[in-house]
């Protein structure tokens, strides 16, 4: 589904500045746009379930999102986003499940890409997938970890 073209601006300028796509040219951040979608979600709504496959990446244009995981039978709030940001990307590029609950703090507006969408836009464009790979990679290791790694073995 099209954009609506009061919209289109915002997505251009949110495809543009995030770090996933630093270093895209200028017809891979179109080509990206062609395939996004929006949704504006209310406080509270839940984005993506804990262990759900999204295959999706969400790109936050306006609003937060929290990040929530169990630990120890309870919902502990780990990390919040703020727009500009994006998350998803873990679900989306390796089809494992979200390690955490993210849902909207207040009222969001999301723009949204599709796997499909996604790989379309590399068949054009096989270069893009090396290049958000590593901004991936960058990504995680300036990122809190979501997970505490396991204790040390005690002898």
């Amino acid at each position: 589904m099209a954009l609506k073209p009061e919209v289109v601006s915002q997505a251009l300028l949110l495809l543009e500045g995030i770090l996933l796509f630093a270093g895209a040219s200028p017809e891979q951040i179109q080509a990206l746009l062609s395939g996004l979608d929006m949704m504006d979600v209310k406080k509270g709504k839940v984005i993506i379930m804990e262990q759900e496959i999204s295959k999706m990446l969400y790109l936050l244009a306006r609003g937060s999102v929290g990040i929530w995981r169990r630990e120890q039978g309870e919902k502990k709030l780990v990390a919040a986003l703020k727009a500009p940001d994006f998350f998803g990307e873990t679900s989306m590029f390796t089809e494992s499940a979200a390690t955490a609950l993210v849902k909207a703090e207040e009222d969001s507006r999301l723009f949204t890409l599709k796997r499909a969408a996604f790989d379309a836009v590399l068949a054009k464009y096989p270069d893009l997938g090396p290049l958000v790979q590593k901004q991936i990679d960058v990504i995680k290791a300036a990122r809190p970890p979501l997970v505490k790694p396991a204790p040390e073995p005690t002898e």
